[in-house]
């Protein structure tokens, strides 16, 4: 499977509390849909300067889900719009009858 170069920027980002999730779409080539990645992190001071850790306590676990879901539902919605995309491109080459 061939695919383009992942983009350096997120798609979208959402924090809350010290934590992030990122929201990446790398293109595969012949898909009118890019395929989406989620990253989390979660920042914490340390010695003086801030660090990101992969590790969630008991009680990051609530705030992780729910940016989670939010990225969740922001794919959802990347997703639809590429699809209306491919669509209304396809609509507009003329037929080869």
């Amino acid at each position: 499977m061939t695919s383009a170069k992942e983009n350096s920027a997120p798609a979208a980002t959402f924090r809350l509390k010290g934590m992030s999730v990122a929201v990446y779409g790398n293109q595969i080539k012949g898909q009118p849909v890019p395929l989406y990645k989620v990253s989390i992190k979660k920042n914490v001071f340390d010695k003086g300067t801030f660090k990101a850790v992969s590790s969630l306590s008991r009680d990051d676990l609530p705030v992780a889900r729910y940016l989670l879901e939010q990225a969740w539902l922001k794919i959802h919605d990347l997703e639809a719009k590429a699809r209306k995309d491919a669509n209304d491109q396809s609509e507009e080459q003329p037929s080869e009858d």
